[in-house]
């Protein structure tokens, strides 16, 4: 029956897919060898979810480092700095925003609102967006903590 499908033919997609993934395996061999009692999804899983994890973020890193190094000049006008200054607090908002003070649309009361308010003052404050995060993080747990569910 899988013999008329397409890709399950010589030379298919399914099969190169095969032979890929048998080639994967067999390096994964080399760089991670394992006790042959060892069930086979033992090694297997670390190695491959490592060696993702790795390529993602070489990919990533190098993607961004030559756009940046590509299309931006050696310094950045002052209105452009400021706004990359500004973006990680802008973005940490509009996501979590509607979250805390609209979650399910209805208007919350819980500790997730004075969490809210102190990242805003501790930013505002301290000028640090790590600060005011870590601060937030506390003043949830706290709050939780003592006040009943």
């Amino acid at each position: 029956m899988l013999s008329r499908f397409p890709p399950c033919q010589p030379g298919g997609r399914l099969v190169q897919v095969a032979h890929l993934h048998q080639g994967v395996g067999a390096l994964i061999d080399m760089l991670w060898p394992r006790a042959p009692t060892a069930p086979w999804y033992i090694d297997y899983a670390m190695g491959v979810t490592w060696l993702a994890i790795a390529g993602a973020a070489i990919v990533t890193y190098l993607i961004r480092a030559f756009a940046f190094r590509v299309a931006l000049p050696k310094a950045l006008p002052r209105g452009v700095a400021r706004y990359l200054d500004a973006l990680p607090a802008a973005i940490i908002a509009a996501l979590a925003g509607p979250a805390v003070f609209v979650p399910d649309g209805a208007l919350t009361r819980g500790p997730e609102v004075a969490a809210a308010v102190a990242v805003v003052g501790i930013v505002a404050w301290r000028r640090n967006l790590l600060a005011g995060v870590l601060a937030g993080v506390v003043v949830v747990a706290l709050l939780r903590l003592i006040l009943p569910a």
